[in-house]
C-alpha cells in the first residue's frame, strides 16, 4: 500500500491523477489515429517518392508536389491540404476524395498511419 501511496503522491495526489498529462495526450492521439485507420483501412494512400514524381510529371517537381499521395486500391494520385501534410507522413488514411476546381483530386479528413498497422490488413504487400 505504501508504494501505491507514494506513486499517488508523486503524481500530485488525487487531483494530479485526474489531470491529463502530455504523455497521456500522445497515447490517446495514437489510439484515436489507430481506430480511425481500422475504420477506413480500405482508404489508405502512400506518399509519392521524388523518383515517382519525376516519372509521372515529365521531369518537373515543385514543393506542392511533395504533398502528393497515391491511393493503394485505385492508384489515384491525390493532393493533401491538411495540417497532417506538414509532417509529410509516408502513409495516410482519408475519408473521401474530392475533385477540386482545377481538376486535382484532394483527400479530405486525412490521418497519419503508422506503417506497422498496415501488416494487420496485409496492405503492406500491395
Amino acid at each position: 500500500f505504501s508504494v501505491l501511496q507514494k506513486a499517488v503522491d508523486a503524481a500530485g495526489g488525487k487531483e494530479g491523477l485526474q489531470k491529463v498529462t502530455p504523455r497521456c495526450n500522445a497515447q490517446m492521439a495514437l489510439a484515436i489515429r489507430h481506430a480511425i485507420f481500422v475504420g477506413w483501412a480500405d482508404r489508405v494512400a502512400r506518399r509519392i517518392t521524388v523518383s515517382e514524381m519525376v516519372r509521372e510529371e515529365s521531369g518537373t517537381t515543385t514543393m506542392r508536389r511533395k504533398r502528393r499521395y497515391k491511393t493503394l486500391l485505385s492508384s489515384q494520385v491525390c493532393s493533401v491540404r491538411s495540417p497532417v501534410s506538414r509532417n509529410r507522413p509516408e502513409w495516410v488514411t482519408y475519408t473521401t476524395l474530392q475533385e477540386g476546381r482545377t481538376g486535382n483530386i484532394n483527400m479530405e479528413c486525412v490521418t497519419e498511419v503508422h506503417p506497422s498497422w498496415l501488416t494487420d490488413f496485409h496492405l503492406d504487400k500491395l
